[in-house]
């Protein structure tokens, strides 16, 4: 049996994580499943904010998968509010 390869997703999603950057969160996991999922969704993408012990080797990773154009690594910032009152 002939298998057809898979068609492209219509539109493009982005999935997103927030939080402390720790191995045991597995973030990791989540930029290889969009390393996997860009084969059908090219325009799939990835906003994963935080900041901790992870970053660097969460950056390489993307590197190495070549995922600079769909996984983007922010840094968390924290906000006061202000009160006009």
């Amino acid at each position: 049996m002939k298998s057809t390869p898979p068609r492209p997703h219509p539109s493009p999603r982005t999935s997103f994580f927030a939080g402390r950057l720790l191995h045991h969160k597995n973030v990791d996991m989540l930029i290889r499943a969009i390393a996997i999922a860009r084969a059908t969704r090219p325009g799939i993408g990835c906003l994963i904010v935080g900041n901790g012990p992870e970053k660097p080797r969460l950056q390489q990773l993307v590197k190495e998968l070549n995922l600079e154009d769909n996984v983007r690594l922010m840094n968390f910032v924290k906000t006061t509010a202000t009160s006009t009152a």
